[in-house]
């Protein structure tokens, strides 16, 4: 179902908290790789664990680790901040678990950067309200209406030698939302729900209760493929079955991520319609993208008046967000590419992204 308000009413973050942070390092310890290879060694201990943005935090952040002494390969095993939700019907997208190894330089330094979760925030009176896209390597992108907002996107999680990136673990989308009458004529929702990493967003469907042949439809935001954002989205639609008058309608399209590398997903979009007498308006944001090698597009939004017999009323729709891309350098081995099933269910609750080194 979608949100039921009584009185429907009228980004980018930094890459991390500082690049200037103390550098870290760990003991020295005899390399295990030659002996185990990298899945024996994810069964241990990890050597390091990044710091990580907490679950209130839309701030990346990022180390500067130190390869120890006699260490000449490392195993990783990276994930990308999930995006902002409040349910599982309006579950946020999830961000990507990339795994491999890597030759390194004992003494060399390298970068990690663990990206922020996305959030949808409801206030006191029970509205979705703005919300700040989770940074990272490609932050995830905003939600800002002054109506119901969606899910804000996760942001990516990096390691780079240099600027150079080694691997990318993108971000999860954020999710949708609605503002429909919360009596007289009401709506049947599905979907709504963000794109995982290198995924598109589901398309959101409604229908309505007593005329299931009134429907709307608002695409998905679109995922990333590599260094290829996701695209704008096709025109939401609506039918306008016998009965039914709709007036004041508003087809908004999903905005288009931004390129690689370190792309940043689409803030979400708006649709807005307000009734002729002034009395009554539905405002939706749609769900943002999520940040990674490239960036997630955002999802459609859709608003419109309509009359159905004596009851006039105005609704709102907007589709989740698309999520970002995933990279692995050319000096990885051992790629495996996965989902860590971290996207938020909980408002206000931010689910981070991580990043572990074995050795």
């Amino acid at each position: 179902m979608g949100e039921r308000i009584k009185s429907p009413s009228r980004r980018t973050v930094a890459h991390g908290a500082a690049w200037a942070l103390p550098t870290i390092a760990v003991a020295t310890a005899a390399p295990a790789y030659a002996a185990s290879g990298c899945a024996l060694l994810f069964g241990s201990t990890p050597k390091f664990t990044a710091p990580a943005p907490s679950t209130s935090s839309s701030t990346a952040v990022t180390t500067q680790w130190v390869v120890p002494a006699n260490i000449t390969r490392i195993c990783f095993q990276v994930t990308g901040g999930g995006g902002g939700g409040n349910s599982s019907n309006r579950i946020g997208g999830s961000g990507a678990f990339l795994t491999g190894g890597l030759a390194v330089v004992p003494g060399e330094t390298l970068t990690l950067i663990v990206g922020a979760g996305g959030a949808r925030v409801v206030d006191a009176s029970g509205n979705f309200v703005s919300a700040t896209g989770g940074g990272g390597y490609g932050n995830g992108g905003s939600v800002t209406g002054s109506g119901n907002n969606g899910g804000s996107g996760g942001g990516g999680s990096a390691i780079l030698r240099g600027t150079t990136p080694i691997v990318v673990a993108g971000g999860g989308g954020g999710s949708g939302g609605a503002v429909v009458p919360s009596s007289g004529s009401t709506w049947t929702t599905s979907a709504g729900a963000g794109g995982a990493a290198q995924a598109d967003a589901p398309t959101l469907t409604a229908s309505f209760t007593s005329l299931s042949a009134f429907t709307v439809t608002a695409p998905g935001g679109i995922g990333a493929i590599g260094a290829t954002p996701g695209a704008a989205t096709a025109v939401p639609t609506y039918t306008t079955p016998t009965g039914v008058t709709v007036s004041n309608a508003v087809t908004t399209v999903g905005a288009a991520g931004s390129g690689a590398p370190g792309g940043n997903g689409a803030n979400g979009v708006v649709a807005s319609s307000t009734t002729t007498d002034g009395q009554t308006t539905a405002n939706e944001t749609s769900g943002a993208g999520g940040g990674g090698y490239a960036g997630g597009g955002s999802g459609a939004a859709e608003s419109f008046v309509h009359k159905l017999g004596s009851i006039t009323n105005a609704s709102a729709f907007g589709a989740g967000g698309g999520g970002g891309s995933n990279y692995f350098g050319s000096t990885v081995g051992e790629q495996t590419i996965a989902l860590a099933n971290n996207g938020s269910t909980s408002a206000g609750v931010r689910k981070p992204g991580s990043i572990l080194i074995y050795h």
